[in-house]
């Protein structure tokens, strides 16, 4: 039975069914995802990409190295400028944590009283601030983080300045004499300060509530917080410690045998177990001072210590981040000492000439001193 499609239309159905069956493969083709492309490297080279980082690689600075008694000899005198003409003298100076500022109590004629902060490098003013009364002494400190620098007065006041633009943080008002010595606890929660009239005074920094007034025999000229904040050493005639955590102001005394001279150095070791100062034992036999670097056990509370001979008294000491070495200012030869803790010595000397005031960063890798006009900043060479 013959079909009723002629030959012809039969032909022309099979290949249009032909071409919608390729259209309908090719379809499926452009709509699945592509398998990725690999090449094979070593038939076809590619040329390298350079790839270009977010952010671009800068060198760390290298952090100046601390004095030690290996390096002592290499100190020099890395940057200096000079003081203004106008300046009649300068009572006080401090120099910053980082070592990148200087505070200095400045006086102008008549008797106008100033504090200004500058550049260690370059001594560029940064802000100047009139105090409007005497600060004869030099009660100067930074906090440790830099953002207060403390001035102790000669109304008994101590103000605290923002270091950031001079402006006034606020004024703490204890003592009824002129400041000696103002001193940061090392994490900056309070500050102390003593006056002339034998009292040291605490407050807190962040809202000004003070404690009750530690009582000291004599005008104290020097205090200095340990590295844990919990005791406060002060220097007079005697040395005394006052436990900051035990709420009583009742000190513990260090006496060293016969009478010390009146001194104001009084540090920690950096380890927090001593207490070194400078005392001068009266000869009665030679008529004499014989000044001495004393070492106290504070664990063992008693009075005996260690001592070192000094041919001259220092000033401005300080020990060493090594806990082996102390530096000291001896102005009847205008050298800073170097001693050898456990040798009991003078290890090395450097010329500094006639200075009037020193201090030192708080690493120890710098320390600045107060020529007559000029001020000049130490360190060793990078």
């Amino acid at each position: 039975m013959k079909s009723g499609i002629p030959r012809s239309g039969m032909i022309l159905f099979v290949m249009v069914a032909f071409v919608l069956s390729a259209c309908s493969v090719l379809a499926s083709a452009t709509l699945a995802s592509p398998e990725p492309t690999i090449i094979n490297p070593s038939s076809s080279p590619q040329p390298p990409t350079e790839i270009t980082p977010l952010v671009q690689a800068t060198n760390t600075p290298v952090a100046p190295p601390p004095i030690s008694l290996s390096n002592f000899q290499s100190l020099v005198s890395l940057y200096q400028w000079n003081l203004g003409s106008d300046i009649v003298k300068i009572t006080g100076v401090v120099l910053s944590p980082l070592a990148d500022k200087v505070a200095l109590l400045a006086v102008r004629y008549p008797e106008q009283y100033s504090l200004e902060l500058r550049e260690s490098e370059t001594g560029n003013l940064l802000w100047t601030q009139s105090l409007g009364t005497k600060a004869a002494y030099s009660a100067l400190a930074f906090s440790a983080n830099e953002s207060l620098v403390a001035v102790g007065l000669g109304s008994g006041k101590v103000v605290l300045w923002n270091v950031s633009d001079g402006s006034l943080s606020k004024t703490l008002q204890g003592a009824s004499y002129a400041v000696r010595a103002v001193a940061f606890s090392p994490d900056g929660s309070l500050i102390a300060a003593s006056a002339s009239d034998s009292m040291v005074h605490v407050w807190q920094v962040s809202d000004g509530d003070a404690r009750s007034p530690y009582v000291s025999k004599n005008n104290v000229g020097n205090l200095v917080f340990s590295a844990d904040g919990r005791y406060l050493a002060t220097a007079s005639n005697v040395f005394a410690v006052y436990d900051l955590s035990s709420g009583t102001n009742v000190p513990v005394l260090y006496y060293d045998p016969g009478t010390p001279h009146a001194t104001s150095e009084i540090v920690f070791s950096p380890d927090g177990r001593s207490l070194i100062a400078q005392g001068e034992l009266n000869d009665v036999n030679h008529n004499a001072w014989i000044p001495r670097v004393l070492i106290w056990e504070l664990s063992s509370n008693r009075p005996a210590s260690r001592r070192i001979t000094l041919i001259d008294p220092i000033q401005n000491m300080v020990v060493l981040p090594d806990g082996q070495s102390i530096l000291g200012y001896d102005a009847a030869k205008g050298q800073l000492d170097l001693i050898d803790i456990s040798n009991k010595a003078i290890a090395g000397t450097v010329n500094l000439g006639t200075i009037f005031f020193m201090d030192y960063s708080a690493d120890f890798s710098r320390f600045m001193v107060v020529m007559k006009t000029s001020v000049a900043i130490w360190g060793i060479p990078q």
